[in-house]
């Protein structure tokens, strides 16, 4: 069988002989002609410098004579003549040129002698006019000569370009027709290989190939049949093994008690488990259906697709919280969505898990401990109150000696931070049990506060504290409770004084910024420790080396509710030693 190998081989020795010959002709012919014409030029070319030499001691010749300077420049002339005419009698090329040569030796001489002799002026300007003619004659004559060497050099040029350009025709001839044949050897195989492959499904089948006109593509096709057999091998292999794991898969997901929802990265489902499907309300198969294009109307989908949406567009940002709750298996349930990227091997999202959690069991405990914060606070409100209505009494007795007076004065601090902290209690069960209900209005941030600032203010000068309030020009108002903002912000405040030695200072500064308000209370006092400042906005966490003594640790976690239920946010910054710095963004209304 022949193979392209052989036949390229083949093509580019033939190639080669064929231009190496018409390049040897070329060279050949050319070199003759360069020969030729270089002998016939330059013979000429001397031929008329002879011619024009002579001329030009003739011309000094009378012009000698007429100076009388004759005959001593005479003799030096002719010496110059004879060695021009020395040259043309070494140089006869073209017929005629010796008769020539030979009479203008003649009529030289006669004029040299003629000139020596003393003859009168106007014979020796018609002797020399004919030695002139003469010269003109010669100088003519391989004039015409080159120019006739000219012409048959172009002539001959021209039939070696036509000798080229024919040997290059038909080479061109020879390597189309030859390539041709060679492409469609080469194509046809090729083209019937695409075919078949691009008729290659996901599960085959597999065409074989049949047997090809050259060595290389039968291998090819070889290589491919082979191929074919062990992916049909695999298929056979792989199918069965893959449908096992895909059923482990699905058994696992139904099974668990959280809801999931697989999506690819177009946001298409390619999984949902029955417990995702009842906490979407969902009583059908919605694989391979866009989420946002499901067609139904539950709250609790439309709450998810919008988180969804927000997820797609802005893979990077943080999820916003989504807790669902619904009665399912007989009883309230709670989930929170988390959402998981799907990654690739390469690295690239493949699509994205949402996990819908199930926090049945810890939101059972908020509500329990809750419950029990609720009762203790309001059970301890009655005593409390008795018991500061008796200290009052005490204390206004005037016959109380110094000491008696000291633990009176102590006992009211003391009730008066058990009645703060029980309602601080009382207060938080309302706010964790149910979200914090506003009345929203718009609301200036450049009046509450000043108010807010001034009701620190005797406070701060028992304490030696310089409190400060800075408003900055744009627009600072909201739509917010102000109420709540005044209770957040008198939180902050209070424990500003509190952790801050005499002395030092708590500045409340206001701004607008991008599309927010942003307010900050920062403090010149020991700072919050780093391991600390994560959980600082947690219940019952006390900053600083653990706070006042009788410091519940809610106050920051009031603040942070209060904040979030306006759509904002709140964030620390605190170096030890150096003070501390609460922010709060607050969306501009």
């Amino acid at each position: 069988m022949a193979s392209l190998r052989g036949r390229l081989r083949l093509l580019t020795v033939s190639l080669t002989v064929a231009f190496g010959a018409a390049a040897l002709l070329a060279v050949s012919h050319l070199r003759v002609l360069e020969t030729s014409v270089t002998e016939i030029l330059s013979r000429n070319y001397r031929s008329i410098e002879a011619a024009e030499g002579m001329a030009r001691v003739v011309a000094d010749l009378r012009l000698a004579v007429r100076d009388g300077r004759c005959p001593s420049a005479c003799a030096e002339l002719w010496t110059n003549f004879e060695r021009w005419l020395a040259v043309e009698h070494g140089n006869y090329t073209e017929p005629g040129e010796l008769e020539l040569a030979r009479r203008i030796d003649a009529e030289a001489r006669g004029l040299f002698d003629a000139a020596t002799a003393g003859v009168p002026v106007d014979r020796l300007d018609r002797e020399a006019g004919d030695l002139e003619r003469d010269l003109h004659s010669l100088v003519a004559l391989n004039k015409n000569a080159m120019f006739a060497a000219d012409r048959g050099t172009r002539t001959l040029a021209n039939r070696l370009v036509l000798g080229v350009l024919a040997t290059l025709a038909l080479v061109a001839l020879v390597v189309a027709g030859t390539g041709w044949k060679l492409a469609s050897a080469i194509a046809r195989p090729l083209t019937e290989l695409a075919t078949r492959l691009r008729s290659i499904g996901p599960r085959g089948p597999y065409p074989t190939l049949g047997p090809q006109p050259l060595a290389e593509l039968e291998q090819v096709a070889h290589e491919y049949r082979k191929m074919a057999e062990r992916l049909e091998g695999f298929e056979q292999l792989n199918v069965e093994a893959v449908l096992d794991e895909k059923a482990k898969t699905e058994a696992v997901i139904e099974s668990i008690d959280d809801g999931l929802v697989v999506l690819d990265p177009a946001g298409r489902v390619l999984h949902m488990n029955e417990v995702a499907r009842a906490i979407l309300g969902l009583e059908r198969d919605v694989s391979s259906l866009p989420f946002d294009g499901l067609g139904i109307d539950h709250p609790h989908y439309l709450r998810l697709r919008e988180a969804v949406q927000a997820l797609l567009a802005h893979p990077d940002r943080e999820p916003e919280r989504v807790e669902l709750a619904l009665f399912l298996r007989g009883r309230d349930h709670y989930y929170v969505l988390r959402p998981t990227p799907l990654r690739a091997r390469d690295g690239s999202r493949a699509g994205l898990i949402l996990a819908l959690q199930d926090v049945t069991y810890l939101r059972d405990q908020e509500a329990r401990f809750e419950q029990l914060v609720a009762t203790l606070s309001h059970e301890l409100g009655s005593p409390l109150t008795s018991l500061r209505m008796a200290v009052e009494l005490l204390g206004r007795d005037g016959t109380l000696a110094a000491g008696p007076r000291a633990l009176v004065d102590a006992a009211q601090e003391d009730v008066a931070r058990l009645q703060d902290l029980a309602q601080r209690l009382l207060d938080l069960s309302r706010t964790r049990s149910t979200s914090i209900p506003l009345e929203r209005r718009n609301l200036d941030l450049r009046e509450v506060i000043p108010r807010t600032v001034k009701l620190f203010a005797l406070q701060a000068r028992e304490k030696g504290i310089a409190l400060e309030s800075a408003v900055t020009g744009g627009a600072l108002t909201i739509a917010g409770d102000p109420t709540k903002l005044t209770w957040a912000l008198s939180n902050l405040l209070a424990n500003a004084l509190r952790y801050t030695p005499a002395g030092g200072s708590v500045r409340v500064e206001v701004m607008a910024a991008d599309g927010t308000v942003v307010v900050s209370v920062s403090d010149t006092g020991r700072g919050i420790p780093p391991d600390q400042q994560e959980r600082i906005f947690d219940r019952f966490v006390q900053s600083g080396d653990g706070g006042n003594v009788g410091a519940a640790g809610l106050g920051l976690s009031i603040v942070r509710d209060i904040v979030q239920a306006h759509g904002g946010r709140i964030h620390l910054e605190s170096t030890l030693g150096a003070g501390s710095r609460f922010t709060l963004e607050l969306p501009r209304g």
